[in-house]
């Protein structure tokens, strides 16, 4: 089992642990994507108004990412942030009470 893997089954046990865990499914589907369409960081940063640094930073650690810095990210690659019911429910929030982020990456144009 590796390093992801026991932090994911961990958080059953740790309430939050899905809403704090958001940031980096959200960035880690879009520096996949990034990878997919063969772009450098530095073309990302270029793209954003951003220097490359940052954008490794941003990368590496989305906690304290603007949202509105992580939606220039995607529209620079056409990518779609959707909406919807995490993949795992969260055990501390009754049904109703949970907001979650999912993301598809895949490039393209957003999905209406």
């Amino acid at each position: 089992m590796d390093y992801l893997d026991r932090l994911t089954d961990d958080a059953k046990v740790q309430p939050g642990f899905d809403e704090a865990w958001e940031p980096y499914r959200v960035m880690g589907a879009l520096v996949d994507e990034r990878i997919r369409q063969g772009l450098t960081q530095r073309e990302v940063a270029a793209a954003i108004g951003a220097t490359q640094a940052s954008v490794a930073r941003m990368e590496n650690d989305p906690s304290g990412v603007s949202f509105g810095r992580i939606l220039r990210y995607a529209k620079f690659l056409q990518s779609p942030i959707e909406v919807g019911p995490s993949p795992r429910p969260a055990k501390a929030m009754p049904a109703r009470g949970r907001k979650k982020i999912a993301v598809t990456a895949g490039g393209g144009a957003p999905r209406r």
